[in-house]
């Protein structure tokens, strides 16, 4: 089985998240804002062969387990955590204490920030891409990492987006990308929009962008009563 090296990432309360392992069950402990200490009962699991793998993995010799609920399909012989969130057996990946039933667990690979990757696909939480290039496939840096691309088509998240001139693609900030004839916003295509034209301001506070013809928040035209001053300046709004 193939496993990457990964740098573990632990939900921001997982220091005081547990299995708690009593002499006749096993209860799943973590800390709610609202609630404080929420213990759960983890029904099912056999505590004289239940083991902790990290704060939300656990398993017996009969099941896995994500939190305080038993994973349907995982293999408790072959299972390893390698995250929270995401775990692998010899059949198949797992995210959120769910089987990807599309994977292969023996080429199962966790790519960080929602991408995983068996031998033949590609899936963002879970979800598999329907894919237009596997060999040239590859995730956009950015803040947010929910990108990606190959030689035929653009990924936002799990959906494929309808790319009419891949050759000429620019990925641009804030979820845009431009080819010679559309600008396209996320998955959809922004009618109208200028790709000659078409520049963004990218700041956390101020996500806009600009054609010849309109100012644009995502797929969305702006009028300049809209935006603050840095923006109708951006925009041109009182040339």
């Amino acid at each position: 089985m193939k496993l990457p090296f990964i740098t573990l990432v632990l939900l921001c309360c997982s220091c005081s998240t547990h299995y708690q392992i009593n002499s006749n069950s096993v209860d799943h402990v973590s800390w709610n804002e609202g609630q404080g200490k929420v213990v759960q009962h983890v029904n099912g699991a056999d505590p004289k062969t239940f083991q902790e793998l990290l704060p939300f993995y656990g398993k017996d010799q009969n099941g896995v387990f994500w939190g305080s609920s038993i994973i349907e399909g995982a293999d408790s012989a072959t299972f390893v955590a390698i995250d929270n969130y995401y775990g692998v057996d010899a059949y198949h990946g797992i995210v959120k204490g769910n089987v990807i039933l599309e994977s292969d667990g023996a080429s199962f690979e966790y790519l960080g920030n929602n991408w995983s990757r068996d031998f033949s696909s590609y899936f963002y939480n879970g979800e598999r891409l329907d894919l237009c290039d596997y060999d040239t496939f590859k995730i956009i840096k950015s803040l947010l990492s929910d990108r990606a691309r190959d030689n035929k088509c653009l990924y936002d998240k799990s959906k494929t987006v309808p790319i009419k001139d891949a050759e000429s693609l620019v990925v641009l900030p804030a979820n845009y990308a431009k080819d010679r004839f559309h600008v396209y916003w996320a998955a959809s295509i922004i009618n109208g929009a200028d790709p000659l034209t078409f520049v963004v301001k990218d700041k956390r506070s101020l996500s806009i962008a600009k054609d010849k013809n309109a100012c644009y928040s995502g797929a969305q035209i702006l009028s300049c009563i809209d935006l603050n001053d840095d923006g109708q300046k951006f925009c041109g709004c009182n040339q």
